[in-house]
């Protein structure tokens, strides 16, 4: 199961162009379909952002505990300690709460996916 939530400014950026940013949008909206991903997005008039201090993935291996990975500036770093990784799980949490759903984050990729 992969779950993710998007930056709304990320999705309307168009580095690399029109063409580019278009087959991204379409690799999202795919992906976004299928039924082990859940793709949110993080709208750009919410609030508050839990996120605000950067990006961060939760890891759980099968029958392992769950970790962090945080990389900045392409320097990673793993995060074990289960209390830093309970922190950021319920920072996660918070992030998806703020979130559009699953099917509006879709809606509005589509209608992206429709402008010049």
């Amino acid at each position: 199961m992969v779950t993710a939530v998007i930056d709304e400014s990320v999705l309307r950026r168009r580095l690399g162009g029109r063409k580019v940013r278009q087959g991204q949008l379409e690799h999202l909206l795919k992906s976004g379909r299928l039924r082990n991903i859940t793709l949110q997005v993080l709208p750009l008039d919410c609030e508050e952002n839990s996120g605000v201090d950067g990006p961060f993935v939760l890891l759980t291996p099968k029958g392992k505990q769950q970790v962090a990975y945080l990389e900045v500036q392409g320097v990673g770093q793993l995060i074990t300690d289960p209390e830093q990784v309970r922190i950021l799980a319920a920072r996660y949490g918070s992030i998806c709460g703020q979130a559009l759903t699953p099917r509006e984050s879709l809606a509005l990729m589509q209608e992206l996916l429709g402008e010049p």
